[in-house]
């Protein structure tokens, strides 16, 4: 596997369908090719310099799957949304990875972080189809669909966390 991926022919992304059928009008150049590997190669570089080699994050996954292990027998058999589970599983191997920490599970600080960035996403959905019809955007505020205040205020503050 390892092998594979040093390859150029698997260091490219795969095509995304709505890119690829405005591909004569929207410039790709920035998520393939060469600037592309560039990107991966320094960002792959500055992590390796950062400390984050294949063990260290190995050792944050195999925190979070003991985690996960157990939250899962808490349960004793009985159904579980998934995503109750796995979210905070995924906001802490990042956290892991940005903040050099994890949060535990019923941290006030990851219940707030998870949710401003659940939020986030359901704001980027709002507003995704602007891009393809720009024309549209003065109708749908009169509207109030697409709250650009409301995500404006999620993204600062996640930015301020982030600090």
């Amino acid at each position: 596997m390892k092998e594979a991926f040093a390859k150029d022919a698997f260091m490219g992304r795969s095509p995304d369908l709505p890119l690829e059928l405005g591909r004569e009008t929207i410039e790709t150049g920035a998520f393939n090719g060469t600037s592309w590997k560039e990107q991966r190669r320094f960002s792959l570089h500055m992590f390796r310099d950062l400390g984050f080699g294949k063990t260290r994050m190995e050792e944050h996954i195999k925190e979070e799957i003991l985690e996960i292990l157990e939250r899962i027998s808490d349960q004793e058999g009985k159904p579980v949304k998934h995503a109750y589970i796995l979210a905070p599983s995924m906001s802490n191997n990042i956290a892991s990875l940005v903040f050099g920490k994890r949060l535990k599970y019923d941290d006030p600080e990851r219940e707030r972080l998870d949710h401003l960035v659940g939020e986030l996403g359901r704001l980027l959905r709002s507003v995704s189809w602007q891009p393809f019809f720009p024309w549209l955007r003065a109708v749908m505020s009169t509207f109030n669909v697409g709250d650009k205040g409301r995500l404006l205020r999620v993204m600062r503050e996640i930015k301020n966390y982030c600090r």
